[in-house]
């Protein structure tokens, strides 16, 4: 949501459907999670209707400013995001809807900033499980497709994950993160990504290796995901007292159908002792 509205104002979503007040009297307040923070959530809704589903986040200003009731008369004032029905939003699927406010030119509403307070990927990261983890990814994929946050998979957002003590789960999904940043990297440079010399490859390894549901990653990131087995095996084989690298045989079906990362392993002479 913008950051400069006043606080006399409620942020709230509207749209062509019952659930959401048809255009005419919204339904659905959205909560701030923090405070000074410009992510807000709304409570689930169910939309029953089926097919084309329009909807915009907006403001609302009660005529009287200690008016307690939610929307209790027509004539209080909205404001929508955008400038046009042009910028109304379409219901894309049945998970969770990650969007950013739309500026408002005529209301000085302008979209925030997205480098200092992003939390869409911290909400996937935070919430992520084996029994969600292909619809996490999903979520994962439309943010990075339609949000243009790329700054939220570089190498130091990684990092941060990684030093947070992640499980399991969540260290398959910095694998996820991991191969749509090499693949970024690799577009521009055309060679093969190198990670850190300290990148904790063995650990992620492992995480792996404890994966035993073939129809884990969503098909179209099957395929991306073999820049991070491939990279993951280049690295932790360099290191020739690391042999970690070896488990990526046993889930090579999973992730990895073409075994493309035995072309990534690093080979060491090693000398017989005397």
């Amino acid at each position: 949501m913008p950051q400069n509205f006043d606080e006399s104002m409620q942020p709230l979503i509207i749209g062509n459907v019952e659930e959401l007040g048809s255009w005419k009297k919204p339904k659905t307040k959205l909560h701030q999670i923090d405070i000074n923070s410009t992510y807000w959530v709304s409570d689930p809704i169910e939309i029953y209707q089926r097919g084309y589903v329009e909807y915009k986040y907006a403001l609302y200003r009660p005529k009287e400013y200690q008016q307690k009731d939610f929307f209790s008369s027509y004539y209080d004032a909205i404001v929508m995001e955008g400038n046009s029905k042009m910028d109304n939003r379409v219901l894309s699927s049945e998970g969770n809807q990650y969007d950013i406010w739309k500026t408002n030119h005529s209301a000085n509403l302008y979209s925030p900033s997205l480098n200092n307070d992003f939390r869409f990927i911290n909400v996937i990261y935070e919430s992520v499980m084996l029994e969600n983890f292909k619809n996490k990814v999903m979520e994962f994929q439309s943010i990075l497709k339609y949000q243009q946050t790329i700054h939220a998979i570089e190498m130091d957002s990684i990092y941060a994950y990684l030093s947070n003590s992640p499980n399991e789960c969540q260290k398959i999904l910095i694998c996820v993160m991991l191969a749509y940043h090499i693949d970024i990297i690799q577009q521009k440079a055309r060679n093969h990504f190198k990670l850190p010399e300290n990148f904790p490859s063995t650990d992620l390894l492992k995480a792996l290796n404890e994966v035993q549901f073939e129809d884990l990653l969503p098909s179209n990131a099957k395929k991306l995901f073999t820049n991070v087995t491939s990279a993951l095996v280049r690295h932790n084989s360099s290191k020739s007292d690391l042999f970690d690298w070896m488990k990526m045989f046993s889930v090579a079906h999973i992730f990895d159908q073409n075994y493309m990362f035995i072309s990534h392993i690093k080979r060491h002479e090693y000398k017989d002792k005397e």
